[in-house]
């Protein structure tokens, strides 16, 4: 048996039990789907780097983000 972390998967919740499909089409309607997700993508890398560092061994993550992240260029 293996117990090492292999994946990681970046889920964004909001705390207070609010659906993901409510806010991130709200956050794409009101234009903050952008800076949500870049702030996501920040956190994730710094995580990564993080756990990385601590275990020596190369942990592969998966990021959702929104249809218009891909079209919106950073």
């Amino acid at each position: 048996s293996n117990d090492e972390v292999a994946k990681v998967e970046v889920l964004l919740r909001w705390n207070k039990g609010i659906s993901p499909a409510v806010f991130i089409p709200l956050a794409e309607k009101l234009g903050l789907i952008n800076d949500i997700g870049l702030w996501v993508l920040e956190q994730a890398c710094a995580y990564r780097l993080q756990l990385a560092q601590l275990s020596n061994k190369d942990v592969k993550f998966c990021i959702n983000i929104s249809s218009q992240q891909l079209q919106t260029p950073q």
